[in-house]
């Protein structure tokens, strides 16, 4: 069903599958990693580059470890994988805003540096739920 979506997705949108260069942020769960999967699959298909982009805000002790199983299991796909690290001091408060617009600023960072103009995201149903909350 993903790689129908996909299909559908590029072929309703010629400008960005002309592109050759894009990215996916992965954090390592099962939304992003399908997500990940599916467009590793795309690109190869159509002879274009994808990087696996994934953030460690510095948070959580396990977040490094969680990000080595992805490093892994891109290593094992012969994928381009990016850790970003949210440095400095972190908020006392609204962390989960703060630490959002900070992924996204590193992604986009990221992405201009390698001329990167799209960036898929990955959400599932339970994401959105809490978005709406």
């Amino acid at each position: 069903m993903l790689n129908q979506t996909l299909q559908y997705f590029f072929k309703c949108h010629p400008d960005i599958s002309d592109q050759q260069n894009f990215a996916v942020a992965v954090s390592g769960g099962p939304d992003s990693m399908a997500l990940a999967y599916a467009l590793l699959g795309w690109t190869r298909n159509h002879n274009k580059s994808i990087h696996l982009v994934s953030v460690n805000h510095g948070l959580r002790a396990e977040a490094a470890t969680e990000l080595e199983s992805v490093a892994r299991w891109a290593e094992e796909q012969q994928a381009v994988h990016q850790v970003l690290t949210w440095q400095g001091q972190k908020p006392a408060t609204a962390i989960m805003e703060e630490a959002r617009q900070a992924r996204y600023a590193l992604m986009a960072e990221y992405c201009a540096a390698q001329n990167i103009h799209t960036l898929f995201i990955a959400h599932h149903q339970d994401d959105q739920a809490r978005n709406h909350f």
